[in-house]
């Protein structure tokens, strides 16, 4: 019994350690304006990892998702540490949901680490981040903007993706779990004799 008690502590330890973070959602009311266009501005992320960014929306239309990743990064001499300067490089990660109206979309997105680069003198630091996550809509071109749904609900959310180890866990603490009902039922079955 108290086998049985450890190994399930064990495998839902196991899974609660591997399980991802939870998701941020943003929602609410987009208003098209004269143009039949909206803007919806996404959660962003700062972390390094791989993360799916997913929109909902309660009528359809045409969308685009626009992820604005940027590159920072700064010089400086290697021997005595003079600043030499830096540059911001804006990356437009665009995912088109142009060919037909949609209610529902998504992209992955990978954020990178920073990084240390020395090409003797000059030793370069940078680091990756998104400066913006962009979800523009637009009505379909056959509805009258003057009768045209002027607003659509929406929820734009963003999650991290397990990486492979955090797969790993899971996949064991669910084989732990099974393998401790497994035992649990085998010792039920079991009768010892008078």
């Amino acid at each position: 019994m108290l086998r049985t008690t450890a190994l399930c502590a064990l495998a839902a330890a196991v899974c609660v350690a591997a399980s991802p973070a939870g998701a941020v959602t943003f929602s609410g009311t987009a208003v098209f304006d004269e143009f039949g266009e909206a803007l919806v501005e996404g959660p962003l992320v700062s972390t390094p990892g791989t993360y799916r960014y997913e929109f909902t929306l309660s009528s359809p239309a045409f969308a685009q998702l626009e992820l604005i990743d940027v590159l920072s990064y700064d010089f400086y001499d290697a021997d005595d540490g003079t600043y030499y300067g830096g540059n911001d490089a804006p990356n437009y990660l665009t995912t088109d949901f142009l060919s037909s109206p949609v209610t529902r979309g998504g992209t992955f997105y990978t954020l990178r680490p920073p990084y240390e680069d020395l090409d003797f003198p000059i030793l370069e630091k940078g680091f990756y981040h998104l400066d913006g996550a962009l979800l523009h809509l637009y009505l379909p071109q056959d509805q009258n903007l003057l009768t045209a749904v002027r607003s659509v609900d929406y929820t734009f959310s963003v999650a991290l993706v397990p990486e492979p180890a955090a797969w790993t866990l899971m996949i064991a603490g669910f084989g732990f779990a099974g393998a401790a009902l497994r035992r649990r039922r085998a010792a039920a079955h079991t009768v010892t004799p008078a």
